[in-house]
This record gives structure tokens, sequence and C-alpha cells, in this order.
């Protein structure tokens, strides 16, 4: 599931932008700097989580150092995952 969240995150990320210039005129506000902020946060934690998974798949089963790190990113994702949908939505629908 990760790997499909990588691969999909660039198209995301430009639809945020395309938003962004199109329906916003580039008018920076602190929903676009948060989004922003969260968006490529999301992405380097993700990728982040991949690489881990990759580079110890045997050892991201049994305890130690690498599961605890790749589980830790993993829960660290959810809420800035929660966020930037909350954040995306404010900007395509508005109030």
């Amino acid at each position: 599931n990760l790997v499909v969240a990588l691969i999909a995150m660039p198209a995301t990320i430009a639809t945020g932008y395309l938003s962004f210039h199109f329906n916003y005129g580039h008018k920076w506000t602190k929903t676009f700097k948060a989004k922003q902020l969260l968006s490529f946060t999301m992405f380097g934690l993700t990728l982040i989580a991949v690489i881990i998974h990759w580079i110890a798949p045997g050892n991201i089963e049994t305890p130690g150092f690498w599961l605890h790190a790749y589980m830790f990113l993993v829960f660290l994702l959810a809420p800035i995952v929660g966020a930037t949908g909350y954040l995306g939505g404010t900007i395509t629908f508005p109030r």
C-alpha cells in the first residue's frame, strides 16, 4: 500500500498545485503553506518507510530497530495523511 501511495503522491501534489495556480491565483495563504509542508513531509516519510522495508525485509518482521523505525514512520503518517486530506478538502471545497 505504501508503494502505491508513494507512486500516486506526485500526481496528488500536482493537482493541488494546479488548484492553487488556477483557482486561487498563486495567493499564498496559511492553508497552502501548511498543505505544501505536510505534502512534502508525507512524501519523504513514505519514501523512508518504503526504503526501510526494502533494505530490511527479513528484519522488519522481528522485534528490533528496523521494525520500530518502520512502525514509528507508519504511525506518524496517519495524522499527517488526515491533516493533508483535510487541508486539501478546504482548498477544493472552500466555505
